[in-house]
């Protein structure tokens, strides 16, 4: 009895032993966190992120400006930087932006507002300070009347900020450009409101050479009357010039009293010449009769001379002076190639007496202007022939309707609006050319709005194109014409200041993202590939950590089980055997 007795409480030992055992096991497996039982992966639990900060990634493009001058935020670009670490890039605008002031000179702070966050950037507003002669005009030897020839000036315009500024046209002259007097001559131009000087030698005009023509008539008979007809005095002047004076010569020394040679005298001003005439005795009256006899052929610069004779004694009858044929000029041929540093120059020559004419052509450039309407850059150093010149014309409004149709049948292939059609012709003299080289085209259009802009030619997709303050910038090459221009918004998800991406340009968006304002975080463009390495660095490690719970859970789960089914066993064991044995 007694045996059996301590058997029991031995028993009952273990067993509370055991049971106390189980627990503390059991109580150790509830400070871990439990084993997933499935297998499959729960969904990661998004945290909304939040902006906590804004930063200028790139300012605006324009960073000097005139007094007067309205903002540009064109090239602005922010870097916004959200509680998680990551940052995207967003295109800003005018909208944003406040304080600009371009009424005085000086350095101005713009503030850029977006989502309660701020940041600043400067820009200068400059104010010219003065203007100087950096190359004088080509032609700086005058004479007295002609005028001032400005070409090939250049003038060196200072600012407040910012570097100089070379000025080819846009000047005026403040004086007379009328050259009335001999002398060196100071001549003033304005420019923007500063005036500068240069100064040019005016010289007096004088003969260089008189010739004489005498008159036609040189054969008289007793008691005729003088004829002056066909007199003349041609000048040569120092400047190149020349004339003819037919009025206010007078004569002397003439007779016909008597037969004989006679010497008469001319006089223009201060110059004189002498020439022989005939007078013959009167026996009949001479009646001309027959061809005209030319006796001299006129010249480019010389007058002629034809007779018709007295068909009764043979003497000249009648006497004609022939009219100057005038210069018969070649082809211009040039002798002096324009550069676009350089002026060039062009020869012709008279084909008749070899007289040349030399014109000066003007320098060489690789810009071309419409006014407001656009212009052509050209470029891998070809410059535009000279007397070339752009023509620009929006003919949207004036398209047929089948026109019209095509066009808007192939933007909207491309997921695009037609916005305007613009005609582009280059000419050299009146003439149409198509330029060398790839040209960069900037069209004014009537639209501005944000987005991506793309060309269209013949109806085919020509290139895209970039579009600031109305004008719209591309590149084209070959035979030029009409151009369609098309445009499409850009979407929520694509970044809105690349108005040249392609459609394939992948997007970046935040699921499950509660949205912050009215701007959503899906319109930008990630900055941050490290943020995404340290995510993946931290899936790593709670996947190793994960593991090696599962395996510790395992462990003390198994150890549990084999001691309480030992602790089973063991009572079982006890008990048969004291049910038997006593």
């Amino acid at each position: 009895m007694k045996k059996h007795r301590s058997s029991t409480l031995t028993t009952a030992a273990f067993c509370g032993l055991a049971a106390f055992v189980a627990v503390l096991l059991a109580a150790l497996c509830g400070i871990l966190p439990t084993a997933a039982t499935d297998t499959t992966p729960e969904d990661p639990i998004t945290v909304p992120k939040t902006l906590r900060k804004i930063e200028i990634s790139s300012a605006p493009d324009k960073k000097i400006y005139d007094i007067g001058d309205a903002f540009s935020a064109a090239g602005l670009r922010l870097r916004l930087i959200y509680s998680d670490g990551s940052a995207e890039i967003k295109s800003g605008d005018a909208s944003m932006c406040s304080g600009f002031d371009s009424s005085s000179a000086g350095e101005k702070t713009v503030k850029v507002t977006y989502r309660g966050f701020t940041t600043e950037f400067t820009v200068s507003v400059r104010k010219m300070t003065g203007i100087s002669v950096k190359s004088k005009p080509n032609k700086s030897v005058y004479f007295v009347g002609e005028d001032i020839d400005l070409r090939g000036l250049e003038l060196t315009a200072t600012y407040s900020a910012g570097p100089a500024v070379t000025v080819y046209e846009g000047y005026e002259l403040r004086r007379e450009t009328h050259l009335g007097t001999a002398g060196e001559i100071t001549v003033t131009v304005r420019y923007m409101g500063f005036d500068t000087t240069f100064t040019v030698t005016v010289k007096e005009v004088k003969p260089e050479s008189v010739e004489f023509v005498a008159p036609s008539k040189t054969v008289y008979s007793v008691g005729d009357k003088f004829d002056g007809a066909g007199a003349a005095f041609r000048v040569k002047y120092n400047d190149g010039s020349s004339k003819t004076v037919t009025e206010g010569i007078t004569f002397s020394g003439f007779s016909s009293d008597t037969e004989g040679e006679k010497t008469v005298t001319a006089k223009w001003g201060d110059y004189t010449r002498t020439f022989k005439v005939t007078v013959k005795a009167a026996s009949h009256k001479c009646v001309a009769g027959g061809d005209r006899v030319i006796l001299k052929q006129p010249t480019c610069t010389e007058y002629g001379q034809a007779v018709r004779y007295c068909r009764i004694c043979g003497a000249v009858a009648e006497t004609a002076r022939l009219d100057m044929t005038g210069h018969t000029f070649g082809e211009w041929r040039i002798t002096k190639a324009a550069t676009a540093a350089a002026d060039g120059e062009r020869t012709r020559a008279c084909t008749v007496c070899g007289k040349t004419e030399t014109e000066t052509l003007p320098r060489l450039t690789s810009i071309l202007f419409d006014g407001d309407r656009g212009s052509a850059a050209a470029s891998g150093g070809y410059s535009f022939p000279n007397g070339s010149a752009l023509g620009i014309k929006d003919v949207t409004s004036s398209l047929g309707a089948d026109e019209r149709k095509k066009l808007e049948d192939a933007a909207k292939a491309d997921g695009m609006t037609l916005v305007a059609v613009i005609d582009v012709a280059f000419t050299q003299n009146g003439k149409s050319f198509s330029p060398e080289g790839t040209l960069t085209l900037v069209l004014k259009i009537q639209s501005g709005s944000a987005g991506k802009y793309r060309i269209y030619k013949s109806g085919a997709r020509l290139a895209d194109a970039t579009c600031a303050d109305g004008y719209v910038t591309f590149a084209a090459s070959g035979a030029f014409g009409r151009f369609a221009v098309a445009f499409a918004a850009v979407p929520d998800g694509t970044t809105a200041h690349d108005s040249t991406a392609s459609d394939t340009t992948p997007t970046t968006s935040a699921p499950d993202a509660a949205p912050e304002g009215p701007d959503s975080t899906s319109e930008l463009t990630p900055v941050s590939p490290e943020s995404s390495d340290a995510s993946a660095e931290t899936t790593k490690e709670g996947i190793n950590s994960e593991a090696l719970q599962k395996t510790i859970k395992t462990v003390l789960i198994v150890v549990v089980a084999i001691v309480v089914i030992g602790a089973m066993f063991y009572l079982l064991y006890i008990y048969l055997k004291n049910k038997y044995m006593l």
